[in-house]
């Protein structure tokens, strides 16, 4: 678990920057938005959906169902039959579609209780519409119950129009036969009598009728679902939207999410190698050494920050390389070692360099070599001439390698550099000539480091490799890709070379991200201490550093 924070931390302060730019860009956004919105307003009106009753109690079981109704009710009233009407009486200046968008509908908790909200950016107009919309729906719901029994209402008043009209011409037909008096004949008289005979079963009907009509509106009324307004809306004193502040906040959330979203990808896409690489797994040679990156180099001459800046983290890894060289060393003996890198500018040649002052400083006669016949670099570093040098040795036998050998002003340190570019440089480094005079060089000194050029630029390092007791890879941190780093080590593995490992270069992680330096302490660890050289110094070569110039 302490690694995986660790690695967190690593990452967050990798990205800072865009951690810190997402929030900031999100956040404004939401702010700028939200500020050029209209204040919105929000009325709202409370309708209550009472239960029908039965015998003059309420019937319980209609009461639960009348739940599940206002449910209903709640749907149908942001219905266009129910908004059509509102936007019409209030002349709103949108249409029914807009208005739906504004109308929201919700019961209040478990209750038969119907909040009916709209949103406008005038208060006053909000209020107006939410009292309208209900007031609409209770004439709506009252409609919808007349329509439902109008047919049995419309046939019963139909039976009881035409049994008053019966009536009505049977009395006036009785009327006219009891004017007669005496003149009635006897079948005018059996008339009368079958006339108030059948007036007497109308006006029964009549009754059983209007007892009927009575019944069905007391049945209708009583079973009738009712719509009530409890509470009608008032027009609000303040807004509920635009919230500036929470969009904001949450625009920062969202903004901060996407950041680590991205972190997490950009993470997950990197292909190059970091100072936590696994490189005994991805490439089968260990890690000696990580070698952050060192401030304030603006000359050539600068790249010595071994002895330029000797308390520093950068310092201390160089030597910390050394002392992981003597390590394999003691496992098997290295008097010769190519430093090489994947791709140019890698840095491989500032930590021949170093390295090899730390080398000296040791107490090990030191000889740095620059292979690199094509884009030469350590005269530029040390500040010599590159007039004549291992080209020169290659082309003129007969001469000894100490005659090109500049010796720096420390102790146990000697440089040959590159000399005049040759136009075939691995034709030279293929002969004979170069592997004897490395060897030759090695049998004087210590410890012999050939600085070469990248692995996958040329193949000039694979012809060194052969040539020396090992090798170390120079790769970049966060730029050195893991594919080009296998190949680079893949190519020089091709044959009788030993690979002794990675030195990751310009990390700009915390003391090479893991590793403990003494850099707080001022001097030098025991191991480190200068020991007596092994061959003199004038094996070195005579000619000096601040005297460059020479015959052939």
């Amino acid at each position: 678990m302490e690694l995986e924070l660790r690695q967190l931390f690593r990452y967050a302060r990798h990205w800072w920057w865009l951690l810190i730019l997402g929030p900031l860009i999100a956040g404004g956004a939401a702010y700028f938005a939200a500020s050029r919105q209209q204040p919105l307003y929000s009325a709202s009106a409370t309708l209550q959906v009472n239960p029908p009753q039965t015998s003059g109690s309420i019937d319980f079981s209609a009461l639960q169902g009348s739940k599940s109704l206002a449910e209903t009710y709640r749907q149908l009233i942001t219905t266009g039959t129910v908004l059509a009407p509102v936007v019409d009486t209030l002349k709103l200046p949108y249409n029914v579609d807009a208005l739906e968008g504004k109308v929201s509908a919700s019961t209040v908790g478990d209750t038969q209780l119907i909040r009916v909200s709209v949103s406008d950016t005038n208060p006053e107009r909000a209020a107006a519409i939410a009292n309208a919309i209900a007031s609409q729906f209770v004439a709506h719901t009252q409609a919808r119950s007349a329509d439902l029994i109008s047919p049995y209402r419309t046939t019963l008043d139909q039976q009881i129009s035409q049994v008053s009209t019966d009536i009505k011409a049977a009395q006036s037909r009785i009327q006219q036969l009891e004017a007669k008096g005496t003149d009635t004949t006897a079948d005018e008289k059996d008339e009368l009598q079958q006339l108030n005979a059948q007036l007497d079963q109308l006006q029964a009907s009549y009754r059983d009728l209007i007892v009927a009509a009575n019944e069905m509106d007391r049945a209708s009324a009583a079973a009738q679902t009712q719509v009530t307004i409890e509470d009608p809306a008032t027009a609000p004193d303040t807004p509920y939207a635009p919230r500036t502040m929470l969009y904001t906040v949450l625009g920062a959330f969202v903004g901060l999410c996407i950041a680590v979203g991205g972190v997490g990808l950009l993470e997950y896409l990197d292909n190059t190698v970091k100072a936590n690489t696994d490189f005994q797994e991805l490439f089968g040679v260990p890690l000696l050494s990580v070698v952050g990156t060192v401030p304030k180099i603006k000359n050539a001459n600068e790249q010595l920050f071994v002895s330029e800046q000797p308390k520093s983290s950068a310092a201390e890894a160089i030597r910390l390389l050394r002392t992981n060289l003597e390590f394999a060393a003691a496992i098997r003996e290295i008097t010769t070692i190519a430093i090489t890198s994947a791709g140019p500018g890698e840095g491989k040649s500032t930590v021949t360099a170093n390295l090899g002052v730390t080398m000296a400083q040791a107490g090990f006669s030191t000889v740095i070599v620059d292979a690199d016949l094509r884009k030469p670099s350590q005269h530029r570093i040390w500040g010599f001439e590159n007039d004549r040098g291992l080209s020169t040795l290659l082309t003129h036998p007969n001469h000894p390698w100490n005659w090109v050998a500049m010796r720096e002003v420390r102790t146990n340190l000697a440089v040959i550099t590159s000399g005049p570019v040759p136009p075939n440089p691995a034709d030279l480094l293929s002969t004979d000539r170069f592997r004897d005079l490395i060897k030759e060089i090695g049998r004087s000194v210590d410890i012999v480091i050939v600085d070469t050029p990248p692995a996958l630029a040329v193949s000039d390092p694979l012809v060194i490799a052969t040539s020396v007791d090992a090798v170390a890879v120079v790769a970049v941190a966060n730029r050195t890709r893991i594919d080009a780093l296998r190949q680079a080590i893949a190519n020089l593995s091709k044959g009788p070379v030993r690979i002794i490992g990675v030195v990751v270069n310009r990390n700009t992680g915390r003391a090479g991200e893991g590793y403990y330096y003494y850099g707080d302490y001022y001097g030098q660890p025991e191991d480190m201490k200068p020991r007596p050289p092994t061959v003199p110094p004038t094996n070195l070569g005579t000619r000096d550093a601040a005297s460059p110039s020479g015959s052939d």
